[in-house]
């Protein structure tokens, strides 16, 4: 290893694929050094970080004595899944701010979170949990208890999450997905929603509030994303009294959150998770501070290096981010050669992806990340939807 740049303020980067690249060009922007870690060499991060290891994320003590090497000041909120709880290893080990270990094991262990905020005034899903998928079909009544959902203890990007609406879905489910845990969930029907924001010394701020679009049952995978949400005042405050009582659930004094919401019929509220990080599939990177003004990559570097928060949120329009996916359950090809001078004026950005082809109906959403995707606007968010299905069908 080249010698250390002591006279630099260091940050930790756990994890160096595409979902975090953005981090790491906001703290370097911010003009702090960055090491970055991640299991795979090529990572496209470590190009960008002034130094990297190789180390898988979930290795906390090999991170952590790299981390001393370096004096690391602060771990760069990024999206990660399971093994964020590597991220409050870090902070815990180093006294650093951000997210505890144990914050971060309730919100990536879905039942720890369904405990955590029991008696907290907030609506959640009953849940029941088994160890494993034959304990769940031993004990579940399929014909007196559908539709329910059923998910597996631990994952994110929706692998393994399903509407259970008739025996035959229930009697096809494999248990590879869910081996280390099965949650059964009532199903909540409403508009999905996410939230970004953030915690200051104990303060809660909503940022943003987004619409979600999902594939249509018995799969729950989220392909298009469009914000503002614009909802009645009583709704607003509900979304504000449940963040503010989840954050004090989760224990998070300082850090950045994001959270998945589901509004009823009924205008209830409803938390299905959350997790102390920024939204991954390029959301909190390419849609939020489009809509708001506000970067909330650059909301949790200031938190993390102990500066005070400087947003000033304002509404910039509506906008919607789709990845590509056909628009029915056949297989089609997703163009390349739609150029920008072709594109319509709506279109604002688009990135066609790796691959060439959007498969049938997607189960997670890494069925459909590598197809690319791309961000419109409109007059309104309604109008922005309708453009981005209007730019789907160019597309398909």
């Amino acid at each position: 290893m080249n010698k250390i740049d002591t006279s630099s303020v260091w940050l930790l980067c756990i994890g160096a694929g595409s979902e975090q690249e953005g981090g790491i060009i906001a703290a370097k922007k911010m003009g702090y050094s960055v090491l970055a870690v991640d299991y795979n060499p090529d990572a496209v991060g470590f190009a960008l970080a002034d130094k990297y290891e190789v180390i898988d994320i979930k290795n906390k003590e090999a991170i952590l004595a790299i981390s001393k090497e370096f004096n690391i000041a602060g771990v760069i909120p990024v999206p990660l899944g399971r093994f964020l709880t590597s991220v409050g290893y870090i902070n815990d080990a180093l006294g650093l701010i951000g997210p505890s270990e144990k914050t971060c094991q309730i919100c990536t262990d879905k039942a720890a979170f369904y405990d955590a905020v029991q008696g907290l005034n907030i609506l959640v899903p009953a849940q029941t949990s088994y160890r494993n998928l034959k304990e769940a079909k031993d004990n579940v009544n399929i014909e007196n208890s559908t539709p329910f959902v059923i998910k597996p203890t631990h994952g994110s990007g929706s692998r393994g999450v399903k509407v259970i609406m008739r025996t035959a879905d229930w009697l096809e489910l494999s248990d590879e997905i869910y081996q280390d845990g099965v949650l059964i969930e009532d199903f909540i029907t409403g508009i999905s929603l996410g939230i970004d924001g953030w915690v200051e010394n104990n303060q809660v701020s909503v940022l943003c509030v987004r619409e979600k679009k999902l594939t249509p049952l018995p799969y729950r995978v989220e392909y298009a994303f469009g914000a503002p949400m614009e909802l009645p005042k009583i709704v607003q405050d509900k979304i504000c009294v449940l963040m503010e009582n989840a954050v004090r659930a989760i224990g998070l004094a300082n850090g950045i959150f994001h959270a998945d919401l589901i509004l009823d019929p009924n205008n209830d509220v409803w938390l299905i998770e959350m997790a102390p990080r920024p939204s991954g599939l390029m959301i909190s990177r390419n849609l939020v501070k489009r809509v708001t003004g506000v970067s909330i990559l650059n909301v949790g570097l200031q938190i993390i290096t102990n500066r005070p928060v400087e947003a000033k949120i304002q509404n910039h329009g509506s906008f919607v981010l789709q990845y590509i996916i056909p628009q029915n359950s056949k297989h089609k090809a997703v163009r390349f050669g739609i150029d920008e001078q072709s594109r319509p004026q709506y279109v604002i950005e688009y990135n066609s992806g790796l691959i060439a082809n959007a498969h049938s109906t997607p189960t997670s959403m890494s069925d459909i990340i590598e197809n690319g995707y791309f961000i419109v606007n409109g007059e309104n968010l309604n109008s922005a939807f309708f453009n981005a299905k209007d730019f789907l069908k160019k597309l398909t």
